[in-house]
């Protein structure tokens, strides 16, 4: 009796973080310079929520009435920030932010690549400017 509790704790607990993990991972594509695989600048968080078959999430509650929100904000894959986030401007995606190695460009640029790595995948296109807000 002991022995058939114990077996169905272990089986009870080796289930759970399975069905705890409800959300649907990200399809990994390639980073282009105006689209994420399907998902492409000028989309409608839901056009891009179809093509992605995940809901993009606001990352905090959009208040109606507070414009500014309305205006500009992002919004996340299943409401998961570590790897993408799409930025919405008027009810529209502007930018794709990459956050995560697992996501490179179609040139297999990632995250963490060096500079030297850049400027072989890009000859000759490569511009160095100084950050705008610096």
């Amino acid at each position: 009796m002991l022995r058939s509790l114990l077996t169905l704790a272990i089986v009870s607990c080796l289930a759970c973080p399975a069905s705890a993990d409800t959300k649907t991972p990200l399809p990994i594509h390639k980073l282009q310079v105006d689209r994420y695989g399907p998902v492409v600048t000028g989309m409608t968080p839901e056009e891009a929520s179809i093509k992605l078959k995940l809901p993009l999430i606001p990352e905090s509650p959009l208040d109606p009435q507070d414009k500014e929100s309305q205006a500009c904000h992002y919004e996340y894959p299943s409401g998961d920030y570590q790897d993408i986030g799409f930025m919405v401007e008027d009810g529209r995606i502007t930018r794709i932010d990459i956050r995560s190695k697992k996501i490179s460009t179609m040139n297999n640029i990632r995250i963490g690549d060096s500079e030297e790595t850049v400027r072989k995948a890009f000859p000759g296109k490569v511009l160095e400017e100084i950050h705008p807000y610096i």
